[in-house]
């Protein structure tokens, strides 16, 4: 007769007179040879294969609580498990504030610059709004951008500088505003525009005011342009706050003239009423 075998670990038989042993199935093993029975995993382990001589440990991020379990059980999102063998879901860890973790995580994850989560238990965190920006990891807030500066966008790890000609004077801004006419601004990361002064103008978004021309003046501040002489007046330097009159008996051919030479004798059959006013024809019956 052939001589019987000893059943070897990951195998059993608990019957007499059988020919073969029995695979230990998923979610059992035998530990030792000559086994009758197999044993269930306990809670906190598991074991896929059949034939197997031990159970696995709960990966980290996973748990399981019930024996003879042929698999684990992911930490859900929002928690995270980072010790092996766990074997409740109350062994999950809550993600705090400033976090995030995905199902089955061991660890949680540090929000990123241009990000934020002020909860807990979060799958995922929150770009910065517009307005607002974030500059380190981890951070449970965003922060508003502050006068003078801007950010269109979400998820911004800085605000940007209001450019020249432009004024931002409020917190949490998502646009920079122009300059309006009569004012300027040169500089960069301004909360106000600066006023205009006489004999000299500018328009919308100006970064630098622009002076007036000869043959133009502007006696007023905060204007959006110059004044032209006028006939029978000049204007004989760059910003000027006045005009002057050409002497009697002249005028000028042009209402932006640019100097005392400009002002000619009334022509043959003319004459200047006032001083500073323009040429006219003498009246029928003189001369």
């Amino acid at each position: 007769a052939d001589k019987e075998k000893i059943c070897l670990k990951g195998t059993y038989q608990p019957n007499y007179g059988s020919t073969s042993c029995l695979a230990a199935s998923p979610g059992n093993y035998t530990s030792t040879n000559g086994s009758i029975n197999q044993f269930q995993c306990l809670e906190g382990t598991f074991e896929v294969d059949e034939g197997s001589n031990g159970c696995d440990l709960a990966n980290p991020g996973h748990y399981v609580d019930q024996m003879g379990s042929s698999n684990q059980t992911p930490c859900p999102s929002g928690t995270f498990l980072p010790d092996y063998g766990a074997d409740s879901l109350n062994d999950c860890i809550t993600t705090p504030p400033g976090n995030y973790s995905e199902r089955g995580w061991s660890e949680p994850q540090l929000c990123n610059w241009g990000t934020y989560q002020p909860n807990s238990s979060a799958s995922a965190c929150l770009p910065a709004s517009r307005g607002h920006y974030v500059n380190t990891s981890g951070l449970t807030e965003q922060y508003s951008c502050l006068p003078g500066t801007y950010q269109p966008n979400e998820g911004s790890v800085t605000c940007w500088e209001s450019q020249s000609g432009h004024y931002v004077n409020a917190t949490g801004s998502t646009e920079q505003t122009p300059c309006p006419s009569g004012t300027y601004q040169p500089n960069y990361s301004s909360t106000e525009c600066i006023i205009t002064t006489p004999g000299n103008s500018s328009g919308i978004g100006y970064s630098t005011p622009s002076s007036c021309h000869r043959g133009t003046y502007q006696p007023y501040s905060n204007m959006s342009y110059c004044y032209d002489a006028g006939f029978g007046f000049y204007v004989d330097q760059t910003q000027s706050l006045v005009k002057y009159q050409c002497p009697m008996g002249q005028s000028t051919v042009s209402n932006t003239s640019r100097g005392v030479e400009d002002c000619e004798d009334s022509a043959v059959g003319n004459y200047v009423p006032i001083q500073g006013g323009p040429e006219t024809q003498c009246e029928p019956g003189t001369y």
